[in-house]
């Protein structure tokens, strides 16, 4: 409390039978004149606790020794209990200790050091219990490892929250591709487009293969405005400023001199679905189609559907949009077979990947309809690589909207050698609008 920060309020604890919660237990005096010497505090409740205490984290301090981390204090005649820890692949476990001042961790040394690479799984027994004898639940599992440095690409930049609604929080959502564990304290999150503007991550947090990771200056905010998420992979840190139409988003490692840039986004509203306006562009999150492809590609991005968690963002869960990898059997592919432009985050567009023989190729692709007219001129002589991705939203050339019905999408081409391959392929865009 700001008001009280100048002294003269006393500190209070809530519940005295109940000395297990530690500081969360605590508050200052609520009432004048501060304090109550020798009567009941002024903040006394008498609630029991009949929650169970949660195992939360594990952080590999060193090769032979983990902290981990519950939801609340545990009573300390069990939780220094070394049988109540139990390792896969095994462990064995020497120690435990409760953390002093911090009732809600236990240290455990580890008889073998943890090995580099491999990933460890921890449970608790149910005799590790709170003060009010809640036992940990024994489904409860956390995931250790050492962590190592990265490479290119480890981890990729998989959607940004930039332009929210009014009141609502901003955030970057990372996802670890890698088979590697990370430590969030050894990053930075930067913005590269005008300048320096480089935020560290003030966390010791790992970060697991396949995880996916959010951060944001508002985590409440966050967490109650996207439902079905996982709240506890949404981590408070100061962003780098993310500005409403344009920007970048730079993610790097840096330590003992060593720095590694593992991936960076030039990120713009354009990259939204073309069938949305300005105004609808705000609030909308958005996300990376495949994590596979180049991070400043155009069609690997596009506007997140409000179908999964309630608003138009997955933070801590796989995109919306994401898709299969394309099987690499033809020179064009349809990751679909149809598509249904209307706006309700189920197959809004359509992803079309493609793979050539060599480089130097240069494109056309065109959109017919069923009448055999030219609707939408999606590539218009381009260079292209030897294999990526285009997206088309449904949006014609005089920026209407496609009509049910059967489209032809014709592919030009254009090899360095002088020669011309066309392929054709029928799609259906279906949907009442």
């Amino acid at each position: 409390d700001a008001n009280k920060d100048d002294g003269g309020w006393s500190l209070e604890r809530i519940n005295p039978d109940l000395p297990c919660l530690g500081r969360v237990n605590w508050q200052s005096c609520p009432t004048p004149p501060g304090g109550t010497p020798g009567a009941q505090n002024a903040s006394f409740q008498n609630v029991p606790d009949n929650e169970a205490p949660r195992l939360f984290a594990a952080f590999p301090e060193s090769p032979t020794s983990v902290l981990l981390t519950f939801s609340e204090g545990l009573d300390k005649n069990v939780a220094q209990n070394p049988a109540a820890y139990t390792f896969s692949p095994p462990r064995n476990v020497a120690l435990a200790e409760q953390v002093p001042d911090e009732r809600a961790q236990v240290r455990i040394t580890l008889l073998e050091p943890l090995q580099v690479s491999v990933l460890y799984a921890i449970t608790a027994k149910a005799t590790v219990t709170d003060c009010s004898g809640n036992a940990v639940p024994g489904t409860d599992t956390v995931f250790v490892g050492l962590t190592e440095k990265p490479d290119f690409q480890d981890i990729v930049i998989n959607e940004v929250m930039f332009n929210p609604a009014s009141g609502n929080g901003r955030y970057i959502e990372f996802y670890n591709r890698s088979q590697k564990i990370f430590n969030w304290s050894e990053f930075f999150i930067a913005d590269f487009s005008d300048g320096a503007d480089v935020e560290k991550i003030n966390l010791n947090r790992l970060f697991l293969p396949g995880a996916y990771h959010v951060f944001t200056e508002n985590p409440n905010n966050i967490r109650s405005t996207f439902a079905n998420i996982h709240p506890e992979n949404v981590l408070e840190n100061n962003l780098p400023s993310l500005t409403d139409d344009e920007g970048n988003v730079t993610l790097y490692w840096s330590k003992d001199g060593e720095t590694v840039v593992l991936d960076s986004l030039d990120y713009t509203e354009d990259w939204h679905n073309a069938l949305f306006t300005g105004s609808e562009r705000e609030g909308v999150a958005l996300e990376r189609i495949s994590p596979d492809d180049l991070t400043n590609l155009a069609s690997n991005w596009t506007s997140a559907s409000p179908v999964v968690t309630g608003a138009p963002g997955t933070p801590t869960l796989p995109n919306s949009q994401n898709l299969p990898a394309p099987d690499g059997s033809d020179l064009i592919q349809l990751l679909r077979e149809r598509l249904s432009p209307d706006d309700d985050g189920f197959e809004d567009f359509l992803p079309i990947a493609y793979t050539l023989p060599g480089t130097g190729f240069f494109a056309s692709m065109t959109i017919f309809d069923a009448e055999g007219l030219p609707v939408k001129r999606l590539v218009r002589q381009e260079l292209i690589g030897s294999e990526g991705s285009l997206r088309w939203d449904g949006d014609l050339d005089d920026g209407s909207r496609a009509k049910p019905g059967i489209y032809v999408l014709f592919l030009e081409l254009f090899a360095p050698s002088g020669d011309t391959e066309r392929v054709k392929k029928a799609v259906a865009v279906v949907g009442r609008f």
